[in-house]
Protein backbone atom coordinates (compact mmCIF):
# COMPACT_ATOMS: atom_id res chain seq x y z
CA UNK A 1 0.00 0.00 0.00
CA UNK A 2 2.98 2.36 0.45
CA UNK A 3 3.11 3.01 -3.30
CA UNK A 4 -0.08 5.08 -3.18
CA UNK A 5 1.32 7.52 -0.59
CA UNK A 6 2.83 10.22 -2.77
CA UNK A 7 2.68 13.95 -3.34
CA UNK A 8 2.02 13.36 -7.04
CA UNK A 9 -1.34 14.47 -8.37
CA UNK A 10 -3.44 13.36 -11.31
CA UNK A 11 -4.16 15.98 -13.95
CA UNK A 12 -7.90 16.60 -13.69
CA UNK A 13 -8.12 19.36 -16.29
CA UNK A 14 -9.35 17.13 -19.11
CA UNK A 15 -11.86 15.27 -16.98
CA UNK A 16 -13.22 18.53 -15.50
CA UNK A 17 -13.70 19.95 -18.98
CA UNK A 18 -15.47 16.76 -20.08
CA UNK A 19 -17.86 16.86 -17.11
CA UNK A 20 -18.77 20.51 -17.64
CA UNK A 21 -19.33 20.01 -21.36
CA UNK A 22 -21.49 16.93 -20.76
CA UNK A 23 -23.62 18.81 -18.24
CA UNK A 24 -24.29 21.54 -20.78
CA UNK A 25 -25.17 19.14 -23.59
CA UNK A 26 -27.25 16.50 -21.81
CA UNK A 27 -30.36 16.59 -19.66
CA UNK A 28 -30.18 15.34 -16.10
CA UNK A 29 -32.95 12.89 -17.00
CA UNK A 30 -30.28 10.70 -18.63
CA UNK A 31 -28.82 10.15 -15.15
CA UNK A 32 -31.95 8.52 -13.76
CA UNK A 33 -29.90 5.56 -12.56
CA UNK A 34 -28.08 7.78 -10.10
CA UNK A 35 -29.01 10.41 -7.57
CA UNK A 36 -28.33 14.03 -8.51
CA UNK A 37 -25.53 14.14 -5.93
CA UNK A 38 -23.30 11.77 -7.90
CA UNK A 39 -23.87 12.94 -11.45
CA UNK A 40 -20.24 14.11 -11.48
CA UNK A 41 -19.05 10.65 -10.42
CA UNK A 42 -21.13 9.08 -13.18
CA UNK A 43 -19.73 11.44 -15.83
CA UNK A 44 -16.17 10.98 -14.61
CA UNK A 45 -16.54 7.22 -14.84
CA UNK A 46 -18.07 7.64 -18.28
CA UNK A 47 -14.99 9.65 -19.24
CA UNK A 48 -12.67 6.79 -18.28
CA UNK A 49 -14.70 4.30 -20.28
CA UNK A 50 -14.53 6.49 -23.39
CA UNK A 51 -10.89 7.61 -23.56
CA UNK A 52 -8.12 5.56 -25.07
CA UNK A 53 -5.71 3.34 -23.12
CA UNK A 54 -2.85 5.84 -23.20
CA UNK A 55 -4.88 8.51 -21.39
CA UNK A 56 -6.25 6.03 -18.86
CA UNK A 57 -2.77 4.80 -17.99
CA UNK A 58 -1.70 8.33 -17.05
CA UNK A 59 -3.92 8.09 -13.99
CA UNK A 60 -2.31 6.60 -10.90
CA UNK A 61 -3.51 5.60 -7.46
CA UNK A 62 -2.41 8.51 -5.28
CA UNK A 63 -3.20 9.87 -1.84
CA UNK A 64 -1.34 11.34 1.13
CA UNK A 65 -0.79 10.05 4.65
CA UNK A 66 -2.64 13.09 6.02
CA UNK A 67 -5.64 12.42 3.77
CA UNK A 68 -5.86 8.81 4.94
CA UNK A 69 -5.45 9.71 8.59
CA UNK A 70 -8.13 12.41 8.55
CA UNK A 71 -10.66 10.72 6.25
CA UNK A 72 -10.35 6.97 6.71
CA UNK A 73 -13.77 5.50 7.41
CA UNK A 74 -14.85 2.08 8.63
CA UNK A 75 -18.14 0.29 8.09
CA UNK A 76 -17.97 -2.56 10.62
CA UNK A 77 -16.01 -0.67 13.28
CA UNK A 78 -17.10 2.37 15.26
CA UNK A 79 -15.81 5.59 13.74
CA UNK A 80 -16.94 7.86 16.57
CA UNK A 81 -13.94 6.85 18.67
CA UNK A 82 -11.59 8.12 15.97
CA UNK A 83 -11.33 11.79 16.93
CA UNK A 84 -8.74 14.05 15.32
CA UNK A 85 -6.22 13.53 18.13
CA UNK A 86 -6.36 9.74 17.85
CA UNK A 87 -6.16 9.91 14.07
CA UNK A 88 -2.88 11.81 14.39
CA UNK A 89 -1.27 9.43 16.90
CA UNK A 90 -2.48 5.94 15.96
CA UNK A 91 0.19 4.21 13.84
CA UNK A 92 -0.69 4.41 10.15
CA UNK A 93 -0.12 0.65 9.80
CA UNK A 94 -2.83 0.03 12.40
CA UNK A 95 -5.33 2.31 10.64
CA UNK A 96 -4.63 0.54 7.35
CA UNK A 97 -4.81 -2.92 8.93
CA UNK A 98 -8.32 -2.30 10.24
CA UNK A 99 -9.32 -0.74 6.90
CA UNK A 100 -8.27 -3.89 5.05
CA UNK A 101 -10.05 -6.31 7.41
CA UNK A 102 -13.15 -4.10 7.68
CA UNK A 103 -16.19 -5.87 6.19
CA UNK A 104 -17.64 -3.09 4.05
CA UNK A 105 -21.22 -4.30 3.94
CA UNK A 106 -24.50 -2.38 3.78
CA UNK A 107 -27.90 -3.92 4.37
CA UNK A 108 -30.65 -3.22 1.88
CA UNK A 109 -32.70 -1.71 4.72
CA UNK A 110 -30.07 1.04 5.00
CA UNK A 111 -30.26 1.95 1.30
CA UNK A 112 -32.55 4.29 -0.63
CA UNK A 113 -35.41 2.27 -2.11
CA UNK A 114 -37.29 3.55 -5.15
CA UNK A 115 -40.42 1.41 -5.18
CA UNK A 116 -43.24 0.59 -7.54
CA UNK A 117 -46.52 1.76 -6.04
CA UNK A 118 -48.62 -0.86 -7.82
CA UNK A 119 -46.57 -3.87 -6.75
CA UNK A 120 -44.31 -2.63 -3.92
CA UNK A 121 -41.36 -4.59 -2.62
CA UNK A 122 -41.70 -6.47 0.66
CA UNK A 123 -39.42 -6.35 3.69
CA UNK A 124 -39.21 -9.80 5.25
CA UNK A 125 -37.53 -11.16 8.36
CA UNK A 126 -34.65 -13.59 7.88
CA UNK A 127 -32.30 -14.37 10.78
CA UNK A 128 -29.51 -15.28 8.34
CA UNK A 129 -29.44 -11.76 6.86
CA UNK A 130 -27.02 -9.00 7.81
CA UNK A 131 -29.47 -7.19 10.10
CA UNK A 132 -32.25 -9.76 10.22
CA UNK A 133 -34.21 -8.41 7.24
CA UNK A 134 -34.19 -8.70 3.46
CA UNK A 135 -36.17 -7.18 0.59
CA UNK A 136 -38.23 -9.15 -1.89
CA UNK A 137 -38.54 -7.51 -5.30
CA UNK A 138 -41.92 -7.79 -6.99
CA UNK A 139 -41.76 -5.37 -9.91
CA UNK A 140 -39.66 -2.39 -11.03
CA UNK A 141 -37.52 -1.46 -8.02
CA UNK A 142 -34.22 0.32 -7.48
CA UNK A 143 -31.81 0.34 -4.57
CA UNK A 144 -29.08 2.95 -4.19
CA UNK A 145 -26.41 3.73 -1.64
CA UNK A 146 -22.80 4.77 -1.13
CA UNK A 147 -19.58 3.84 0.66
CA UNK A 148 -17.62 6.84 1.89
CA UNK A 149 -13.90 7.68 2.10
CA UNK A 150 -12.73 4.74 -0.02
CA UNK A 151 -8.96 4.98 -0.46
CA UNK A 152 -7.18 4.20 -3.76
CA UNK A 153 -7.06 0.55 -4.72
CA UNK A 154 -8.76 -2.28 -6.58
CA UNK A 155 -12.25 -3.20 -5.40
CA UNK A 156 -14.98 -5.72 -6.14
CA UNK A 157 -18.72 -5.08 -5.65
CA UNK A 158 -20.77 -8.10 -4.52
CA UNK A 159 -24.51 -8.54 -3.85
CA UNK A 160 -25.98 -11.26 -1.63
CA UNK A 161 -29.08 -12.50 -3.43
CA UNK A 162 -31.55 -15.35 -3.36
CA UNK A 163 -33.83 -16.49 -6.19
CA UNK A 164 -36.91 -18.58 -5.45
CA UNK A 165 -39.26 -20.08 -8.02
CA UNK A 166 -42.82 -19.22 -7.00
CA UNK A 167 -44.89 -20.39 -9.98
CA UNK A 168 -44.85 -22.05 -13.39
CA UNK A 169 -45.86 -18.83 -15.08
CA UNK A 170 -45.25 -18.58 -18.82
CA UNK A 171 -45.34 -14.78 -18.83
CA UNK A 172 -43.71 -13.65 -22.07
CA UNK A 173 -41.66 -10.84 -20.51
CA UNK A 174 -38.32 -11.60 -18.90
CA UNK A 175 -36.37 -10.12 -16.02
CA UNK A 176 -33.66 -7.50 -16.40
CA UNK A 177 -31.23 -6.55 -13.65
CA UNK A 178 -28.76 -3.65 -13.92
CA UNK A 179 -25.98 -3.28 -11.34
CA UNK A 180 -23.69 -0.24 -11.15
CA UNK A 181 -20.75 1.08 -9.12
CA UNK A 182 -19.19 4.51 -9.72
CA UNK A 183 -16.39 6.09 -7.66
CA UNK A 184 -15.73 9.83 -7.63
CA UNK A 185 -12.33 9.24 -9.22
CA UNK A 186 -12.04 5.84 -10.85
CA UNK A 187 -13.29 3.42 -13.46
CA UNK A 188 -16.95 2.37 -13.64
CA UNK A 189 -18.34 -1.07 -12.95
CA UNK A 190 -21.54 -2.24 -14.59
CA UNK A 191 -23.15 -5.60 -15.22
CA UNK A 192 -26.52 -6.60 -16.65
CA UNK A 193 -28.32 -9.90 -16.11
CA UNK A 194 -31.17 -10.82 -18.43
CA UNK A 195 -33.39 -13.89 -18.17
CA UNK A 196 -35.96 -14.07 -20.97
CA UNK A 197 -38.63 -16.72 -20.99
CA UNK A 198 -36.99 -18.08 -24.10
CA UNK A 199 -33.35 -17.34 -24.71
CA UNK A 200 -29.75 -18.30 -24.07
CA UNK A 201 -29.36 -16.47 -20.77
CA UNK A 202 -30.50 -18.54 -17.80
CA UNK A 203 -29.38 -16.32 -14.93
CA UNK A 204 -32.53 -16.71 -12.79
CA UNK A 205 -32.86 -20.49 -13.24
CA UNK A 206 -29.16 -20.90 -12.46
CA UNK A 207 -29.47 -18.76 -9.34
CA UNK A 208 -32.58 -20.67 -8.24
CA UNK A 209 -30.73 -24.00 -8.50
CA UNK A 210 -28.26 -22.81 -5.86
CA UNK A 211 -31.12 -23.31 -3.41
CA UNK A 212 -30.51 -20.40 -1.04
CA UNK A 213 -28.46 -17.29 -0.57
CA UNK A 214 -25.48 -16.78 -2.84
CA UNK A 215 -22.98 -14.05 -3.66
CA UNK A 216 -23.20 -12.42 -7.09
CA UNK A 217 -20.11 -10.48 -8.14
CA UNK A 218 -20.72 -7.46 -10.36
CA UNK A 219 -17.06 -7.02 -11.22
CA UNK A 220 -13.97 -5.09 -10.19
CA UNK A 221 -12.98 -1.45 -10.62
CA UNK A 222 -10.20 0.99 -9.75
CA UNK A 223 -10.30 3.91 -7.33
CA UNK A 224 -7.53 6.42 -8.15
CA UNK A 225 -8.07 8.97 -5.38
CA UNK A 226 -10.04 8.94 -2.13
CA UNK A 227 -13.65 8.69 -3.27
CA UNK A 228 -17.23 8.04 -2.40
CA UNK A 229 -18.32 4.89 -4.24
CA UNK A 230 -21.96 5.06 -5.37
CA UNK A 231 -23.77 1.83 -6.19
CA UNK A 232 -27.21 0.85 -7.39
CA UNK A 233 -29.22 -2.13 -8.51
CA UNK A 234 -32.31 -1.87 -10.70
CA UNK A 235 -34.68 -4.70 -11.49
CA UNK A 236 -37.32 -4.88 -14.20
CA UNK A 237 -39.65 -7.80 -13.76
CA UNK A 238 -43.37 -8.45 -14.09
CA UNK A 239 -45.37 -9.26 -10.96
CA UNK A 240 -46.45 -12.48 -12.70
CA UNK A 241 -42.92 -13.70 -13.36
CA UNK A 242 -42.07 -17.21 -12.14
CA UNK A 243 -39.28 -16.10 -9.81
CA UNK A 244 -38.94 -13.93 -6.73
CA UNK A 245 -35.65 -12.13 -6.06
CA UNK A 246 -34.52 -11.46 -2.51
CA UNK A 247 -31.69 -9.10 -1.61
CA UNK A 248 -29.75 -8.99 1.67
CA UNK A 249 -26.73 -6.68 1.36
CA UNK A 250 -24.02 -5.30 -0.87
CA UNK A 251 -20.32 -5.64 -0.06
CA UNK A 252 -17.33 -3.62 -1.23
CA UNK A 253 -14.28 -5.85 -1.10
CA UNK A 254 -10.62 -4.94 -1.43
CA UNK A 255 -8.96 -7.16 -4.04
CA UNK A 256 -5.37 -7.51 -5.21
CA UNK A 257 -6.00 -7.17 -8.92
CA UNK A 258 -8.47 -5.39 -11.16
CA UNK A 259 -9.80 -7.74 -13.86
CA UNK A 260 -12.26 -5.29 -15.39
CA UNK A 261 -12.03 -4.00 -18.95
CA UNK A 262 -10.58 -0.73 -17.71
CA UNK A 263 -6.90 -0.35 -16.81
CA UNK A 264 -6.37 -4.07 -16.55
CA UNK A 265 -2.60 -3.51 -16.54
CA UNK A 266 -2.62 -0.97 -13.69
CA UNK A 267 -2.45 -3.04 -10.48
Amino acid sequence: MEEIFTNDKNDKSQISAYVQKAKQKESYSCFSELTLANVDAYLQSKYFSGVDEEIRLRWKMVTTITDVRMNIHYVSFKNEYLNNDLRQHIPLAKLMYFYLIDRKRMSVTDMFLFDDLTHPSQIEQDPTCLNGYCIRFNDHQRLRGAFYSIIPGNYEIIWRLKVVKISDSTEKWGTLSHCFANPDFGTPCCKTFYSPRRGKSKWLPEMEKKNGWCLQSIGTFVVFETSTVYFSIRLHMTPYWAYAIYCDYVELKVVEYNNSNYLSNNT
